[in-house]
């Protein structure tokens, strides 16, 4: 059947030439295929030109940075768990095994990925198709039913309390024993008739064959999602929602008998460790998140494919293999670095990594640890805990409308390439008649996209807008009404939050209608002032954060001999971000560019397909001031900062040496350590914020040197990364910002899991700089 319709007839040739045209003569996704791997590509391929070579990059890029990250991170959390005495419990043993399927889904997985993407197809043969699906198979499952057994050693441990009954050694290897058996049943089933392993739609990957009109095939996906996907997820939950069930109680109970004793409170070591536990439930909570965050594209894939609910092009089936890789990616940092015995044994073998001294073994809080303790726990757990310190740390209309009407010969072209989708259709079909004319002819070759796009767009975008306009509203209301938090360094952060806040609401509602609507609806003028909106907040948040990263080079590179900043000089440094942003916004209105819908029709920005010059150096010149300067002006500060911190340890151990002590803590190291803290955190933000803007970037550049084409699919990126990056802010410089907390629990105090930290006690936080006074040398 797949042979057959390499040759689709002379009745069908027709309807495929206008199609073809675009992408060069007679070309599908499926011409690199090699001959033996044909019979298990499904007909429904062929109808789909070859993907962007671009995508095809990207995805090697990114599955190799998933697989450099996964395999380092997973591979330490093995090799510290398996050598260290305390490490070695019945509970961790299932993070152990969880790092283990994580570390191999990479090694197996990735290097082949990464090769297919080279060659923009399979090169390996189907019997290597067959084992990379299977490893996919069997270690995604692994993963998934792990978590769900820590779920449930938390569930007992904490739930249950003192009448559970401890896991031991043996009953965590029959666990695990059962979950590889178990899983392997769910990975063979395939090579033996039930559903079968084939290349997915980007032809560089394989998964099963969600495609198959057979229902006994079909049965296979329905029965997969049953158990490996919505059966743990129920289980997950039900723990967890337990979890949080008895640690409310208990909080509750403590209150009130607090008040038959007429006391403020009743903060034993019981309660401290309660707090431990509400802090792993939360851990608890972020993982699951993430891991079905990770698992749920693959679902959707299969779904669609099975049940045919929409078509599925080549380039969404990427998704789901970028998603599930990274899951593997999350669960060493959220499972170790967040476990302080993990830390300290980590600092004690690698101590160039700490910035601090390694916590004390005995003395460590909450952890990613399954269990809480390992002796038999009390109602919620063991009796010890420590306090920990928080740190932050457009071409013209004439030639629009000539385009439209291109005649008979060239509308037979098209009749085919719309086939597919309803006939004589395009992306710019539902563009209202008054938007026609900033309509670039280069979107006229496309198709409507798949409405599960918009969809997809549309969810997202309200799922950012409401923590971005909460988070942010937090962070300006608690900056602003805090006397200790009403700093000149503290302005700057204010004023990334005010930016960040204007960003998500004044362009997130229109963007949730128009992919509701499947186009822009709000007419030319509205279209050029959101354009504006998105392009001077971005501006704002970009420059702010560079403000922020000189006022820190400022404050740990200089020390003493820096000139501290005053609320005047704050005050001017915003003024000055606001009006040069205001000033690259406006140039498109008066001619410099301009403004016009992008490829799929619910956003509007910069015209990048303009084939004037004049026009393209407005993205060069705004990519060169907006982009590259402050990109290199943050990477300057920092690149200083972790010198002068590294230079300073390595005084105070010289320094130890000829006094012949262990270690010089004074409070001046300790402000050293803070400041080395808040570098990773700044760092970690500017990440964020890099892998924010460079999609825009990546996308604008493509369009203004023609490197390659641009699809209405590949503009959605821009808009979700760039408006992702109002997300992150207020959780780095909010969330881990100790004052901020302090504040925060007092005045929200359900939202504490512990007593507020004394304020006056914090060392470095999300404070811009790291103290208001002259800073030591």
């Amino acid at each position: 059947m797949a042979v057959d319709s390499l040759d689709p007839g002379a009745a069908s040739a027709p309807a495929w030439a206008g199609k073809i045209e675009a992408y060069g003569s007679n070309h599908t996704v499926i011409d690199q295929v090699l001959p033996e791997m044909l019979h298990l590509i499904d007909p429904h391929w062929y109808q789909f030109p070859p993907m962007n070579p671009l995508w095809h990059g990207l995805l090697g890029f990114v599955i190799a940075v998933l697989g450099f990250i996964s395999l380092s991170g997973n591979g330490m959390v093995i090799y510290i768990f398996t050598t260290t005495k305390t490490l070695k419990t019945p509970s961790n043993l299932l993070v152990l095994n969880l790092a283990v399927s994580d570390f191999l889904m990479m090694t197996c997985m990735a290097p082949p990925l990464v090769v297919n993407s080279y060659h923009e197809t399979w090169v390996f043969g189907p019997l290597a198709c067959a084992l990379y699906a299977a490893a996919g198979s069997l270690f995604g499952t692994i993963s998934i039913w792990t978590m769900t057994m820590i779920a449930f050693d938390r569930y007992n441990v904490i739930v249950k309390g003192i009448a559970a009954k401890p896991m031991t050694n043996n009953g965590a290897l029959l666990r695990i024993l059962a979950i590889w058996v178990s899983s392997l049943a769910w990975t063979v089933a395939p090579m033996f008739g039930w559903n079968r392993y084939v290349p997915e739609g980007n032809m560089t990957a394989c998964g099963t064959d969600y495609l198959n009109k057979d229902w006994f095939s079909r049965s296979y996906i329905v029965a997969y999602a049953i158990f490996c996907y919505f059966t743990p997820l129920a289980l997950i939950i039900y723990s967890y929602f337990f979890i949080i069930q008895a640690v409310a109680a208990h909080e509750k109970a403590m209150r009130e008998q607090a008040k038959k004793m007429n006391v403020a409170s009743l903060r034993s070591s019981e309660a401290a460790n309660t707090s431990a536990e509400c802090k792993l439930a939360k851990v608890a909570l972020m993982t699951i998140s993430l891991w079905f965050m990770a698992w749920t594209p693959y679902l959707v894939i299969n779904f669609t494919g099975i049940f045919e609910t929409a078509t599925i092009s080549p380039l969404g089936t990427i998704w789901g293999s970028v998603f599930a890789k990274a899951n593997a990616v999350y669960n060493p940092i959220v499972y170790g670095i967040s476990h302080p015995k993990y830390r300290a044994a980590l600092y004690q073998r690698f101590p160039s990594l700490a910035c601090q001294p390694a916590a004390d073994d005995n003395t460590s809080q909450v952890s990613g640890k399954t269990a809480v303790c390992e002796e038999k726990p009390s109602m919620y757990g063991c009796r010890r805990r420590e306090r920990g310190i928080s740190l932050p740390i457009p071409l013209d209309n004439k030639m629009a409308l000539n385009y439209l009407n291109t005649g008979a010969a060239k509308m037979d072209t098209w009749n085919g390439q719309m086939s597919a989708y309803g006939a004589n259709q395009t992306v710019v079909d539902k563009v209202l008649p008054e938007m026609l004319h900033l309509i670039d002819p280069h979107w006229y070759q496309f198709p409507p996209m798949n409405p599960l796009w918009y969809g997809l767009l549309g969810f997202t975008i309200t799922c950012l807008a409401i923590t971005s306009i909460t988070g942010n509203a937090m962070v300006i209301y608690i900056f602003t009404t805090t006397k200790n938090l009403k700093t000149p360094s503290n302005l700057l952060v204010v004023n990334l939050a005010v930016s960040d806040f204007l960003m998500m609401a004044c362009m997130a509602p229109p963007l949730i209608i128009n992919s509701y609507n499947e186009t822009w609806v709000f007419g030319p003028l509205f279209c050029a002032i959101y354009a504006c909106g998105g392009s001077l907040y971005g501006t704002v948040s970009i420059w702010t954060m560079t403000a922020i990263a000189f006022d820190r080079y400022n404050v740990i590179v200089k020390g003493i001999a820096a000139k501290p900043m005053s609320i005047n000089g704050a005050l001017l440094r915003i003024l000055a971000i606001w009006l040069s942003s205001l000033a690259w916004t406006v140039a498109p209105i008066f001619g410099w560019n301009r403004y016009v819908p992008e490829g799929n029709m619910t956003v509007c920005g910069t015209d990048y397909l303009s084939k004037d010059w004049l026009s393209r150096s407005y993205i060069i010149a705004y990519a060169v001031f907006c982009y590259f300067l402050p990109l290199g002006l943050i990477v300057y500060s920092y690149w200083f900062i972790i010198q002068a911190v590294a230079a300073h340890e390595k005084a105070m151990r010289e320094q130890a040496k000829k006094m012949n002590v262990a270690s010089l803590r004074s409070s001046d190291a300790a402000n050293t350590s803070a400041e080395c803290k808040l570098a990773k955190v700044a760092l970690m933000t500017i990440s964020l914020w890099f892998m924010a803007w460079t999609p825009y970037l990546v996308i604008n550049f493509a369009g203004v040197f023609e490197t390659a084409p641009i699809s209405p699919v590949s503009t959605i990126w821009g808009s979700v990364f760039a408006k992702a990056n109002a997300v992150y802010n207020p959780i780095v410089y909010g969330i881990s910002h100790p004052k901020y907390r302090a504040a925060l629990y007092q005045r929200f105090p359900s939202l504490a899991c512990q007593p507020s930290p004394d304020e006056s006690g914090s060392v470095a936080s999300g404070n811009t700089a790291v103290c208001e006074e002259k800073a030591p040398a």
